[in-house]
């Protein structure tokens, strides 16, 4: 993996051509790095987007769980951002949090998590107001907390019946503001 300062794309490809298995431009977030080298070590987000859900994390190597278990830690903060952000009313930490959430969930096994940062950093990006933009914030923030919700408290398959099961997978339809 190459971490560049080089803007260009043409300076980059004989790096590529030499072996580099991802490109890294500086300055870069840590969710941007477990990113690569989460691509790098073949999680891939197609698994993730055939299950709709988190990849399969027992046949996943230690390294890889770690790397998996990081990002949750990240995606956490990152939540947190958001909400301390949206109180705060700092536009380009909420923006950046959405950014970084939108570029980094698909590939981490959740495409819904960053479908629903993309509505948000879309609304952001057109109203340029976080409280034109807090309905979509709010979908996201509630997203992002039941996925980590559901991933700290897995549910006891033998407590539910299957009929009363929701589709977990799907993004909120509305959220209170």
């Amino acid at each position: 993996i190459m971490a560049t300062g080089e803007p260009s794309t043409q300076r980059i490809q004989p790096a590529r051509d030499a072996g580099a298995k991802g490109v890294l431009r500086k300055p870069f977030q840590q969710s941007q790095l477990l990113a690569v080298l989460m691509e790098w070590l073949n999680i891939s987000r197609d698994s993730a987007d055939e299950n709709g859900d988190e990849p399969d994390e027992s046949s996943m190597t230690p390294q890889m769980r770690a790397i998996v278990d990081q990002y949750w830690e990240l995606l956490e903060k990152m939540t947190e951002e958001i909400s301390s952000g949206i109180a705060e009313d700092d536009f380009v930490r909420v923006r950046s949090c959405c950014l970084r959430m939108f570029e980094t969930a698909g590939i981490f096994g959740l495409p819904p998590l960053s479908r629903c940062a993309q509505k948000a950093l879309t609304q952001l990006d057109a109203s340029y107001s976080i409280e034109e933009s807090s309905v979509q914030l709010q979908r996201l923030l509630l997203f992002a907390r039941r996925r980590a919700q559901m991933r700290n408290d897995p549910p006891q398959q033998q407590a539910k019946p299957q009929a009363a099961e929701a589709p977990e997978a799907e993004e909120p339809a509305e959220a209170t503001v």
